[in-house]
């Protein structure tokens, strides 16, 4: 399944960090991040379904209503394609956590992105 947005990383190169602006589904509208306590980053390998990361924490830019994942070594070590996205939590306890859309992270070798 395509996805609307699709990020393409160098293997093992950890910039830029993903920074994800969160939008109101229904109106486009930023959506306002006062009262979020946390927020994970996921990423599924879309070729095996296995997760490459499982939950774990992102830093939240309330102000800007920005969430962000900042790589560290061996995340980016294994070229696939991959599918992402955020979970947020409102508050303790949350038992309906909301996910963000979806997006679509390719990892590739650096010779990959020549074209003949």
């Amino acid at each position: 399944m395509p996805y609307a947005r699709v990020i393409t990383l160098g293997l093992n190169n950890r910039r830029p960090d993903i920074a994800y602006l969160v939008h109101e589904a229904e109106t486009g509208n930023l959506l306002s991040l006062v009262g979020l306590v946390s927020a994970k980053f996921f990423m599924r390998n879309l070729d095996t379904g296995a997760l490459k990361l499982d939950g774990v924490a992102a830093t939240i830019d309330i102000p800007n209503s920005i969430l962000r994942h900042l790589w560290i070594a061996g995340e980016l070590d294994t070229a696939a394609l991959y599918i992402a996205w955020f979970v947020m939590f409102w508050g303790a306890g949350d038992t309906l956590p909301q996910d963000t859309d979806a997006f679509e992270l390719s990892v590739i070798q650096p010779w990959q992105r020549m074209v003949a």
